[in-house]
């Protein structure tokens, strides 16, 4: 995950109009295409701001949980028309799969039991932990490569695992229900909790309770790391801004730590 600040990423944007300049030809004006790409970056920032400012009005009325009811969750956006183009704003709750990097600590069995349920080699896992505690974090899936995870079974992981800079607990009310299974070991309990989910909106400790299953090891209900992605046409430039955010509990802080002009790397 490499950190762009705005500056930065004012001089990509203008490296991509340059490039659609060339690609497009003469035609188009280059005064006005530069003018596009920097006022869709804006309201692509004011975007980010919009989700920062609804995380922290959450993490004030609803410290103890994070779904798909809750206020930050409602600010997304589907593409809206705006003055010269459109607006479109996406927050996704980045603890929907499990971290990678949790793997060198109490979270191999976590790894270890998703390699398992892919039918994957069993060893996959205490390789990934090892590479990470002698290396450090990785910053995208894409780079556990280093401890010899061929592509192939790497877009096997992907759709269950992630990379983020801290330790990040699976929130149920975000996992997929197969991940769900693999956490409570549990096929049928999985399904289970992915109904009471579906028809409550939520799950809670009585949810657990109720199906005979206990909160698994390294998950929980609330998330710290969410991705908010911002796509805005101005005029001729189209610009998608993605970022990464982390909340911080102490302070009651939401900033964002990494940011890419485009989709994220995983």
């Amino acid at each position: 995950m490499i950190l762009i600040n705005v500056l930065a990423m004012v001089a990509v944007a203008a490296a991509i109009v340059m490039a659609m300049l060339g690609a497009e030809g003469p035609a188009i004006d280059r005064a006005t295409m530069f003018r596009d790409a920097d006022a869709a970056l804006a309201i692509a920032r004011g975007g980010e701001l919009t989700a920062i400012a609804a995380l922290r009005r959450d993490l004030a009325t609803g410290p103890d949980g994070d779904d798909r009811t809750e206020a930050w969750a409602k600010v997304e956006q589907r593409p809206t028309p705006i003055d010269g183009g459109t607006f479109a704003l996406q927050v996704v709750d980045a603890q929907a799969r499990f971290n990678v990097n949790d793997a060198a600590g109490i979270g191999e069995p976590q790894l270890a039991a998703i390699t398992i349920a892919l039918g994957l080699d069993p060893d996959i896992a205490a390789r990934i932990a090892a590479s990470i505690a002698e290396r450090g974090r990785v910053r995208d899936v894409a780079d556990l490569a280093r401890a010899g995870i061929d592509a192939a079974t790497l877009a096997r992981l992907r759709p269950l695992v992630t990379a983020l800079p801290a330790t990040a607990p699976v929130n149920v009310n975000a996992a997929a229900p197969s991940l769900l299974a693999v956490l409570v070991g549990d096929p049928v309990g999985g399904r289970l909790l992915g109904d009471r989910r579906d028809h409550a909106g939520r799950l809670t400790a009585l949810d657990f309770a109720a199906t005979g299953l206990g909160l698994p090891s390294g998950a929980g209900f609330t998330s710290d790391h969410f991705i908010v992605t911002t796509t805005v046409r101005q005029g001729a430039a189209t610009v998608t801004l993605t970022s990464l955010l982390e909340r911080r509990r102490g302070p009651g802080a939401v900033v964002a730590i990494a940011r890419w002009i485009g989709p994220p790397p995983s």
